[in-house]
């Protein structure tokens, strides 16, 4: 035997030393592989030998140590540090002592000890994998699971839907209710988000009593909810299931002494009569459901073949809206052969005009659709469409940058540059980069700030008021104008009048078409000009298309007109 560093050491010891390092490390290797499934790495450092664990997105440097201890004969005492996945270190305590080490000692005691020790570090990490498994069921039952409601949450909604319509598996009919509750905004403003989550709680209550146990009721988000029902239902069944729903929904809440209600809508699809995967069904519910709306809210709709047209037209408008932004097929009149085998979009222009000169004060721009297949469609139709798929944020983009290009080159020659009005809708006006995007067209195409006019509606200031202000005060202070249009047709508060900057109120046509034969017409619009007035704001009315309005018009100290008693609407060549 020799004596190195004061230590006994011959092969023996040397090899049951590194036998045991070896043992050590490949348990923990078995571990994490278990853990996650992560390969270790080998890694080459000033040559020692390091072995790193990757498990999900922190990096846990494991050093085998032990390894290095013994393979060098170094003398220590140690600790090992293990990483968990809830971030809680634990302290496996290993004192190394090599002098006295019991893995030293010689004989069969040397394998017998190696063995009891990797029995020990491998039950502590089997505890540990235990524990791992036991948090990620809870994990997933977080995911599964509505914090608020208790429900199904979005996600366990979204996995169940793709396995009931997953084409390599044995799929069964089932259908959908998308339940959206009406007017819970207001519940929510009154009296609180706090109160609204209890309301909310109250309300699946309520549903949850008509709920069977062949169905899964999910919270979607907010106030909307899905109900999956299993098996083939008529459509009697399946409105006696959404009346009970509705019925329940209705029952008063009770705040402060005080009853609370709502109703809801619903919209209902079924598989594989009217979809053959997830989103189509979703897509179909949904559909379903803002017919409801439409129709007066506090109903049920089932999908059918007039709302498969609106899918077939919402289609056709979003694929030609992708041709058109990425330049695929040009722009066309509205005068072309109307049997044209694409669809597509057309602009024109609406002049408008000083009511006391006739002069030409600017051109509003109007835009329309033509379908290949349902032929012409009015803004009124697509745009909603638009609003409610998110095509909107690209149509708006497309028609402020192409009616921009249009306008330079009508203005090209004349001496006096009138305005260019352009509408913006609620939905493109409420997005995040609308102002960016504004600012970035104007600077691409060239466009004078104080040649532009947004158009803009009452419906804007549905949500919050005050950054409506801000954002339009930040649009005026560009240079841009704005107008308000179609007033008197939503909130009609001359209270916007008074806070919001605006340069023009456009009164809407239904208060121009009574006049000069409705007294009563007569007055509103005049009340609508000489408030306007008394705020240094110009007006103009829409819809002018008899002599006598116009003469009226020009009487009550209208600003401008737009309308077919002086100009129609035309494109771009043809100014």
């Amino acid at each position: 035997m020799e004596i190195v560093n004061n230590e006994p050491y011959n092969k023996d010891f040397l090899l049951a030393r590194i036998s045991l390092a070896v043992l050590i490390f490949f348990a923990h290797y078995i571990f994490f592989m278990q853990l996650n499934g992560a390969a270790a790495q080998e890694l080459l450092n000033n040559g020692r030998i390091q072995f790193v664990f990757s498990f999900f997105s922190a990096s846990s440097l494991f050093l085998t140590f032990i390894f290095c201890f013994v393979i060098l004969n170094f003398r220590c005492r140690g600790f090992v540090f293990i990483q968990i996945l809830n971030g809680i270190p634990f302290l496996f305590a290993l004192a190394i002592l090599i002098k006295y080490n019991i893995f030293v000692l010689p004989g069969i005691l040397n394998p017998l000890a190696a063995a009891v020790f990797l029995f020990f570090i491998y039950y502590r990490q089997r505890n540990l994998l235990c524990q791992f498994n036991k948090s990620k069921i809870e994990m997933e039952q977080l995911l599964y699971t509505d914090e608020l409601t208790g429900l199904a949450s979005r996600r366990k909604i979204s996995d169940t839907l793709k396995n009931m319509t997953d084409p390599q598996a044995s799929v069964s009919p089932f259908s959908i209710m998308f339940i959206d509750l009406d007017n819970f905004k207001v519940i929510n403003d009154t009296l609180g988000h706090k109160i609204g989550d209890i309301f909310l709680q109250e309300a699946v209550h309520n549903i949850s009593c008509h709920v069977e146990p062949d169905m899964l009721l999910g919270r979607m988000g907010g106030d909307e909810f899905l109900l999956i029902i299993s098996g083939s239902k008529t459509d009697e069944e399946l409105l006696s299931i959404a009346e009970k729903i509705e019925i329940g929904i209705t029952r008063p809440f009770v705040y402060k002494n005080k009853n609370y209600s709502v109703t809801c809508s619903i919209g209902i699809a079924r598989f594989p009569e009217h979809a053959q995967n997830d989103s189509e069904i979703l897509r179909y519910a949904d559909m379903a459901l803002y017919e409801a709306k439409k129709r007066g809210k506090n109903r049920s709709v089932i999908f059918n073949s007039t709302l498969r047209k609106s899918i077939a037209l919402e289609t056709d408008i979003h694929y030609t809206l992708e041709d058109l932004d990425s330049g695929i097929m040009p722009l066309q009149d509205l005068d072309e052969d109307e049997n044209q085998k694409i669809s597509t979009f057309s602009l024109l222009f609406q002049p408008q005009f000083n009511t006391d000169t006739k002069e030409l004060r600017g051109f509003e721009v109007l835009s329309y659709f033509t379908s290949k297949d349902f032929g012409y469609i009015r803004p009124s139709v697509f745009i909603p469409i638009m609003e409610r798929n998110g095509d909107i944020i690209t149509f708006g983009k497309w028609v402020l940058r192409e009616s921009i290009n249009q306008y330079l080159k009508i203005i090209k020659d004349m001496y006096n540059s009138p305005l260019l009005s352009v509408n913006i809708s609620a939905v493109q006006f409420e997005h995040p980069l609308f102002i960016e995007n504004l600012a970035s067209i104007m600077k691409e195409t060239g466009m004078p700030p104080d040649k532009l006019e947004i158009e803009v509606t009452e419906s804007i200031a549905i949500n919050s008021f005050d950054s409506v202000i801000e954002k339009l005060t930040a649009i005026h202070n560009m240079g841009i104008q704005i107008a308000l249009d179609d007033f008197g047709t939503g909130y009609s508060s001359f209270n916007y009048l008074r806070l919001l900057p605006l340069d023009l109120l456009k009164i809407d046509k239904s208060f121009i078409d009574p006049i000069p034969h409705d007294k009563s017409g007569v007055n509103i619009v005049k009340a609508i000009i000489d408030m306007s007035h008394r705020l240094g704001i110009e007006v103009i009315a829409e819809g002018v298309e008899t002599d006598k309005q116009f003469d009226l018009l020009k009487e009550l100290g209208c600003d401008s007109i737009q309308g077919f008693y002086l100009a129609k609407s035309l494109p771009s060549q043809a100014l």
